[in-house]
């Protein structure tokens, strides 16, 4: 099923980005 992967691929990129996101994010509140 090309769609499901396609669509499973921009939601672990998603997320992948907003766990990079928050981790800098926690990053700088800790300094």
């Amino acid at each position: 099923m090309p769609l499901d992967f396609c669509h499973l691929a921009n939601y672990t990129l998603i997320m992948s980005d907003t766990s990079r996101n928050e981790l800098g994010r926690i990053i700088k509140q800790q300094r």
